[in-house]
């Protein structure tokens, strides 16, 4: 049956090759008549079109991205803009983190929906996970960018350290989730945390000064200052923390210290030169079984304390930022010069 209807084809295709060789000239003229039509029913209607654009004519509509009016605007502002933002974006107030304990990331956002921060038994060393990136990382910062001011601090291999980053320093902190996170850039997976940080103008007093103290041996001191005459402004913070721990071999002293000078070219241009430095020592003690920590919590193994596990940081972090408010116009110098000095033996 299959040979049979093969045979059929190829007679087919045969009698249809002759009639075309017979007839190849009026095959021919046909092809040019119904191509000429064909263009000028195509032309008609193109002109038909236009026709109708032109009496029914839309206003032009021009799009373009939102370039910040300031380096470090204010609160309410930013409020305003996320109110008609569609994308998955939080503003933080400063309230929660100035009437607790004041220390950690953990301490600023704390009920962001999809984000979570915790600090690894109380301490310096945070965990960031939006929308689940993040949660393999230990004691260390990943799959999240962080920014200051518009400026990422992320390191070059996608990590991110916070033990220069004075938190007293700053204002708010705006959360954006998911790909609501790439107009920072694309190393991220899981989302981005702008902090907007304090300027000599925006400071709400000249001079703050503020004493904290709670249990296991924790005592804070910190200060702000602010000053601005004409185009410039300047902002300086420093932070003293010390902790002796709710574990054995969990002591933590650090210090940090802010500075912030901005000058206003001209109504649509400004620039702000940032220092940060931070120094953190602090004992690392180990993890623990089940059975031990059902039996006494704040103990640690002993060879953690045998071995002296510890990290020591010092930290300095010099940035530039030129803003020009003009659509296109804006520029970041991010990170001019990272210093770092670390030692120690890691968590394990």
């Amino acid at each position: 049956m299959v040979f049979v209807l093969l045979r059929d084809t190829n007679k087919m295709v045969k009698n249809i090759e002759q009639v075309l060789a017979n007839n190849a000239d009026g095959f021919i003229r046909f092809a040019h008549r119904g191509t000429g039509l064909a263009l000028a029913s195509g032309a008609l209607f193109l002109c038909v079109h236009i026709s109708a654009m032109a009496q029914n004519q839309l206003p032009a509509v021009i799009v373009v991205s939102h370039v910040p009016a300031e380096i470090s605007p204010d609160l309410a502002t930013q409020q305003s803009l996320f109110a008609r933002y569609a994308g998955a974006a939080t503003v933080v107030e400063l309230g929660d983190f100035t009437l607790s304990r004041g220390s950690y990331l953990s301490d600023y956002i704390r009920f962001v929906p999809g984000v979570s921060i915790t600090a690894a038994q109380g301490s310096e060393d945070t965990q960031i996970s939006v929308r689940g990136s993040g949660n393999l990382e230990n004691d260390s910062i990943a799959g999240a960018e962080l920014v200051v001011d518009g400026i990422p601090i992320n390191q070059a291999d996608g990590e991110a350290y916070l033990q220069d980053l004075d938190l007293n320093a700053v204002k708010f902190a705006e959360v954006y989730r998911g790909a609501d996170a790439f107009r920072f850039g694309g190393i991220t997976l899981g989302g981005s945390i702008n902090f907007i940080t304090y300027t000599g103008r925006s400071l709400p007093s000249p001079f703050n000064l503020r004493l904290s103290g709670g249990s296991f041996g924790f005592t804070e001191q910190s200060f702000q200052a602010g000053w601005a005459s004409g185009s410039w402004d300047l902002y300086v913070s420093g932070i003293n923390h010390i902790l002796e721990g709710f574990r054995d071999w969990s002591q933590e002293n650090y210090q940090k210290f802010a500075v912030s000078l901005g000058y206003r070219l001209n109504d649509s241009m400004q620039n702000r030169f940032y220092v940060f430095l931070g120094r953190l020592d602090q004992n690392n003690p180990s993890s623990l079984t089940k059975d031990a920590m059902n039996a006494n919590p704040q103990q640690t193994q002993p060879e953690s304390v045998q071995e002296k596990w510890n990290t020591s940081w010092t930290y300095l972090r010099l940035m530039d930022r030129l803003l020009n408010s003009r659509p296109g116009m804006d520029i970041a110098v991010r990170r001019l010069l990272e210093l770092s000095a670390i030692s120690g033996t890691p968590r394990i």
